[in-house]
């Protein structure tokens, strides 16, 4: 079940970005162990612990402020998986790679979006 959530170092610079959603996991910043079935969410005086969002929220959270959307397609012939942004403020498509897992792709498209977001602030 931890293989939804997103890794403790994606989480923690969503958190510094603005990442604020409801989270049914946190880790601790004390050992960066996963634990759900807890509600946590961001709050700037709790320093014990960094909101773990499913990487369902995360995308939601990048698509509801910056209008960015994702997209993970499956290749033909099992050649792997391609990740896609679109951006529809600026009009933009971002096709990231390929890569041989579902989730591989999943992961770099989030750190893309992590990493546009960055070079914007």
């Amino acid at each position: 079940m931890e293989e939804l959530f997103v890794p403790y170092d994606e989480s923690e610079i969503l958190q510094s970005l603005g990442f604020d959603y409801l989270c049914l996991a946190f880790y601790s910043t004390k050992d960066e162990k996963l634990y759900i079935n807890n509600t946590a969410k961001n709050v700037g005086y709790e320093v014990w612990y960094i909101a773990a969002p499913i990487y369902s929220q995360a995308f939601k959270w990048f698509a509801d402020k910056y209008s960015m959307y994702h997209n993970i397609d499956a290749l033909f012939n099992n050649k792997g998986f391609r990740a896609i942004i679109v951006n529809t403020i600026e009009r933009d498509i971002v096709i990231i790679d390929t890569y041989n897992t579902y989730e591989e792709a999943e992961l770099e498209c989030l750190r893309k979006l992590i990493e546009i977001v960055k070079s914007k602030n």
